[in-house]
Parts: C-alpha cells; structure tokens; sequence
C-alpha cells in the first residue's frame, strides 16, 4: 500500500461465539454500565421536602 491515503483509526473488537469478531466503542459501553449500576442503586423513595407538600386539609 505504498503511496496510498490510509486514516490509521484503532478498533475495539471482541470475540462472540456467535457473530465472530465484532467491534465495540469502549466508552458507550462504560457510560452504559454506569447507567445500569445508577439505576440498581436508586432509592425506590426519594425523600420528600415537607415544605413543598401540599396539605388537602387546610
């Protein structure tokens, strides 16, 4: 390939017993886990402020 334009870009692949070799972003799946560890880890309750609450007996 001497004197041919060539854009040197690395890829992250991964070997899949199914589809073979495939490539990956490395930092999509890194913000997905850390979504998926933010969502496991949410309080079911989020803790509210008595001063917004509305009372219906007034």
């Amino acid at each position: 390939m001497n004197g041919v334009l060539t854009i040197p870009e690395w890829v992250a692949c991964e070997y899949t017993g199914g589809d073979g070799s495939v490539s990956f972003d490395p930092l999509e799946e890194l913000e997905k886990s850390e979504e998926m560890l933010d969502e496991q880890f949410e309080p079911e309750h989020q803790p509210t402020d008595e001063s917004t609450e509305i009372d219906a007996t007034e």
